[in-house]
């Protein structure tokens, strides 16, 4: 009577089991290889789950997309997006019928008064509908209806984070239609908005109307067209598909760009529509995520060719059990799922070890991390690094890839081992599973497979190496300002207090408290700290444009407002004209001071001292207003190391209208946290309610802002350097594999007078031959996949002669350090032992 399938099933998880049992070494080495490669396999899925894979959490999400205003220059081939102006968007969503609704929305900062205090939040202003878009019920009360952003200044309502809701007004449902103070102003609460909702900024405590903007900002920032601050996000009506949506806003985005196009303007201008889910995460942050993911694989697929040698090895010291079961008329099959069970158990233990791992991985992937925080223009980045978690999802992954790895891992061995023939290849003594000598002309499966685990080896080398000297250049890089000793600290005015009443008064009594305090050098307040994103982005135009031919009267421009001691205090250096006196303030002619790649563009080849300028900003206290140039400064980094430098106009403090808030920078003598507590013992003095956070060095900032590629650099190198690890096992064991199968052969050849260097040299060529096909092919492979990290590489060819050489002379060196223990081996064999025991 034939067994039941089951009942053999389990038969034959019962000898894996017991087989795997008597070689613990070989199964913890194997558990352990494979529970690596799957734990950080099911890591990095945990990531990119959260970031890119998971649904996003609103009805209907593929409708929802985000609009976008579109720029190409004549000479660029790609378009750059760029925020909105409040006049372009008005006019925009007021003609186009694609949308059930379009909303604007921005991050920004808002100090909620108490009796106890303030308490900075993180805020969004939104437009109306913003809410109906994302289709969201509140948690309590109403959100905001269409039409209630229609008048600037109105209506002076909020609705509360759910967070916040629980955290500062202990869930009382009472909550609505009560009166709280945000940066001074009355406003009523309406609603609060649903739990784990926190904007598409992803961190937002509260939400205000759009329209608020000119109590909360600045009283012009919803006239000027050249002031592109947020962004906007609208959902398709029933029936509209996403490329006809894109054409009307196309078109649109054209009428726009005619009706507040300036003088001179270059490029291309009109709007773009892309789905909600293509800007949920940092596009850079993906593509690291995404490369990340593709390295863990390769270590895995390395793992598994690994293991796949073990198991063929464990085969050939099996061999005389299997031709016995052959002999006894064993099928081929029975055999083959044998060896596949076995395969089977431990890649389900490595599943196990894999899960624990991961747990761990996840951790150390959100510590080494970047991070997802907005760049204070409105960001639309809302990927929660909270909420990557080891859920059931990760875990069916890691299950699913378990037994793709079984599979991969058992299946060469169970057919080597059970292919007919076996039993007269053992009454010759000398062949085995894949050949024991290591030949290039008629390689086995265990050559096949060492010459696999070296090619994708360097692979993630060559990749490594290529952003770890990408790396090496961004740390490298010119910033344009001296960060070492400069203490940074950000601050937001409370209702009552003098940087709210009276900013510019503030300022310049802050600034020379500050600079009083001893060890102090001199000290600065602006609204951003370089590398840190621009904080204001604006349309510069060249008043004087006619007396030129060449170049664009207007361009896109970062606005730093600049105490007189600025670049002192920044080590930014004036290369001509001058920089800010305490004489240039409110009530003296409006200067301005740009940096080189602001000249070069409005005046190429000319000198721009003297020349004038219009600023389309608030700054100034409103209307279009004209300034003279009156020095040329060092190009500086506000954004990213590896971002182009762009245009940079600075305006004196002290004639600036910049709000209550900004950044105060200081440069000291010695350890900059030395002065930190004088320093907030002065402001205190002038403001006791003023809250002061986000305090860091430069230094500190400089760090963080390289964070990003460190991380890719970092991961990609563990994970290149356990494939390095894995492929010279691999390759010492195959050539431990051949030594030990080629004993009998090794030994009549010394009998007949070869000697101990000639039997080294013989074993180490044949490491090396092997170690040379997998480079060869290797680098083929790594010049075909160029584009993968081309993106993320700066200053630096994809295809680096330097780094394809030191990787590969590296694997070479790994090469002849896997073969020398096993030639060194041969060199001891006793030609009369080995003859005896054949």
């Amino acid at each position: 009577m034939a067994a039941h399938p089951l009942d053999e099933l389990f038969r034959d998880l019962r000898h894996a089991v017991r087989g795997l049992r008597r070689a613990p070494g070989f199964s913890l080495v194997a558990i352990l290889t494979l529970g690596l490669g799957l734990g950080a396999n099911a890591a990095i899925f945990g990531v990119l789950d959260a970031a890119i894979l998971r649904p996003l959490p609103f009805p209907d999400a593929d409708r929802i997309v985000t609009l976008h205003i579109s720029v190409q220059e004549a000479s660029q081939g790609k378009h750059e997006l760029f925020p909105w102006s409040y006049p372009k968007f008005d006019l925009f969503r007021k003609n186009v019928t694609s949308y059930s609704g379009v909303a604007g929305y921005a991050n920004s900062n808002l100090n909620l008064i108490t009796p106890d205090g303030p308490e900075r939040l993180e805020a969004e202003e939104v437009g109306a509908s913003y809410f109906q878009v994302l289709a969201l019920t509140p948690a309590l009360g109403r959100l905001f209806q269409p039409g209630e952003d229609a008048r600037p200044g109105e209506p002076a309502i909020v609705v509360l984070g759910h967070d916040l809701w629980k955290r500062r007004f202990g869930a009382d449902r009472g909550i609505v239609g009560r009166e709280v103070r945000l940066n001074g102003h009355a406003l009523t609460v309406v609603g609060v908005a649903p739990a784990g909702f926190h904007g598409l900024s992803g961190a937002a405590d509260v939400f205000v109307p759009i329209s608020l903007a000119p109590l909360l900002e600045y009283s012009d920032i919803l006239t000027e067209a050249g002031n592109h601050w947020f962004l906007a996000v609208g959902r398709l009506k029933p029936g509209v598909s996403l490329a006809a949506a894109n054409a009307e806003a196309v078109s649109t985005g054209a009428l726009v760009d005619r009706q507040y196009r300036f003088s001179g303007q270059s490029g291309t201008w009109t709007a773009i529509t892309r789905q909600l889910a293509d800007s949920r995460t940092d596009p850079g942050f993906r593509r690291s995520l995404l490369l990340l993911a593709g390295a863990v694989g390769l270590v895995l697929l390395i793992a598994c060719v690994n293991l796949t040698s073990l198991l063929l090895v464990r085969a050939v010291a099996r061999r005389r059990e299997i031709a016995v079961r052959l002999a006894l008329g064993a099928a081929r099959g029975r055999l083959v799922r044998q060896v596949l069970t076995e395969s089977l158990v431990l890649s389900l233990a490595g599943f196990v070890a894999a899960v624990a791992i991961a747990k761990g991985g996840v951790r150390l992937l959100l510590l080494l991390g970047p991070g997802q925080a907005g760049s204070g223009n409105g960001s639309s980045y809302f990927f929660d690094p909270a909420t990557v978690t080891v859920d059931g999802r990760v875990i069916l992954f890691a299950l699913g890839l378990s037994l793709v790895a079984a599979l991969l891992v058992g299946l060469v061995p169970a057919l080597q081992a059970s292919r007919p023939g076996l039993t007269d290849s053992l009454k010759a003594g000398g062949a085995s599973v894949g050949g024991g000598r290591v030949t290039l002309r008629r390689p086995g499966a265990h050559q096949i497979l060492v010459v696999s685990e070296v090619a994708l080896a360097l692979i993630l080398l060559v990749g490594a190496g290529l952003l770890g000297k990408s790396f090496a250049r961004l740390r490298g890089i010119d910033v344009g300002f001296t960060p070492d000793h400069v203490l940074t600290f950000k601050y937001a005015a409370a209702d009552g207090d003098l940087a709210a009443r009276d900013s510019k008064a503030f300022k310049e009594m802050a600034v020379a408290r500050l600079s009083a305090l001893p060890g102090v050098r001199s000290a600065s307040v602006g609204l951003c700290a370089p590398l840190t994103g621009p904080c204001a982005v604006s349309v510069v135009t060249q008043k004087d444009a006619e007396k030129f031919k060449i170049g664009a009267s207007s361009i896109e421009i970062g606005i730093h407002p600049a105490a007189p001691d600025h670049f002192k205090t920044l080590g930014i250096a004036i290369l001509s004209g001058r920089g800010f006196t305490s004489q240039d303030r409110t009530g003296s002619p409006r200067v301005v001071v740009i940096n080189q790649t602001a000249a070069r563009r409005l005046w190429p080849g000319q000198d721009p001292i003297g020349r004038t300028l219009s600023a389309a900003t608030g700054y100034f206290g409103g209307g279009d207003s004209a300034a003279t140039v009156i020095g040329v400064a060092r190009d500086v980094r506000y954004g990213a190391f590896d971002s182009s430098t762009m245009s940079d106009l600075y305006i004196p403090a002290y004639q600036s209208g910049f709000g209550s808030s900004g950044t105060f920078f200081i440069r000291t003598e010695r350890d900059p946290f030395q002065v930190l507590e004088a320093a907030r013992r002065e402001l205190k003095a002038l403001d006791p309610t003023l809250p002061i956070y986000n305090v860091m060095t430069m230094e500190e900032r400089a760090g963080a802002a390289l964070t990003r590629p460190r991380f890719a650099t970092t991961l990609l190198g563990a994970f290149a350097a356990m494939a390095l690890v894995l492929a010279a096992v691999g390759l010492y064991g195959v050539m431990a594999f051949s030594v030990a199968q080629r004993t009998r052969e090794i030994g009549l050849r010394m009998a007949l007078g070869a000697n101990a260097p000639m039997v080294l040299r013989s074993v180490l060529l044949q490491g090396l031959a092997l170690a040379g096909v997998g480079v060869g092919i290797g680098l083929a492979g790594a010049v075909a996949l160029q584009r993968v990290v081309a993106g993320m590489l700066y200053g630096v060819q994809p295809t680096d002669p330097a780094t394809m050489l030191g990787v590969s002379l590296l694997m070479g060196a790994a090469a002849v350090l896997a073969a020398a223990i096993p030639a060194r081996r041969a060199t001891r064999v006793d030609p009369m032992t080995a003859l005896r025991s054949e």
